[in-house]
């Protein structure tokens, strides 16, 4: 393996008033390319922080970013829109999705600002929510399905762009116990099937002895 994602030195601190909350202090951590890490550490050491850093949603203080072996220098929103299209999908606990809109509908969200046409799209849906395991939903509407469905309509939605990176925050926090079962068997598919690098948010032990590494971070 080849390393994929490296911090060097992040430092990141948050302002209230006179108040300085520091999250994270020379923060080093490296991704080898092909992982599935998870990351875990008690309620305010920072890890959605990190995650939002990851994805250049938010920006650290100081230190260095290093993706796919380019230095990522972020200054505003349309720069991290920039760097994470084709390039990270990202999936949410409360899956975050359009309520009007069908699953296959949801799904090619993702492919909107693509050069694809609308017959390449809809192949390109067809095959990640077969994949999924969710065809047979794909005219329903998320109102209709239950929170493991809603779940897989996300992972989809993540993951038709074919990114390099999945960043997923806390995928089962809201599920039961065979539901997550069945959400970490799918990504551990996406994984070893598109080899693509998937960093996971947890407090699940259950989840991260399903990775192959877990990141343990600590509370400042």
């Amino acid at each position: 393996m080849s390393t994929f994602i490296e911090l060097k030195n992040i430092n990141k601190s948050f302002h209230s008033g006179n108040k300085t909350t520091i999250v994270h202090e020379n923060l080093n951590m490296c991704i080898e390319n092909g992982e599935m890490v998870a990351i875990m550490g008690k309620s305010g050491s920072g890890k959605t922080t990190l995650l939002n850093i990851i994805a250049g949603i938010d920006y650290p203080d100081y230190g260095e970013y290093i993706f796919d072996g380019n230095i990522i220098k972020l200054k505003n929103t349309n720069d991290g829109v920039n760097f994470r299209r084709n390039r990270i999908g990202i999936v949410l606990q409360h899956f975050a999705l359009i309520n009007d809109f069908t699953v296959e509908e949801n799904v090619e969200l993702a492919l909107w600002e693509t050069k694809l046409t609308t017959k390449e799209k809809h192949k390109k849906v067809e095959d990640i929510i077969k994949k999924c395991g969710i065809y047979d939903l794909r005219k329903e509407y998320p109102i209709k399905l239950s929170g493991g469905e809603k779940q897989r309509v996300a992972i989809a939605r993540a993951i038709v762009n074919e990114p390099q990176l999945l960043l997923a925050d806390e995928p089962t926090g809201s599920l039961d116990f065979e539901t997550e079962n069945e959400i970490i068997k799918l990504l551990k598919n996406i994984n070893e099937e598109y080899k693509t690098t998937i960093i996971i948010i947890t407090h699940d032990a259950e989840v991260a002895n399903n990775c192959s590494r877990t990141i343990t971070l600590t509370k400042h």
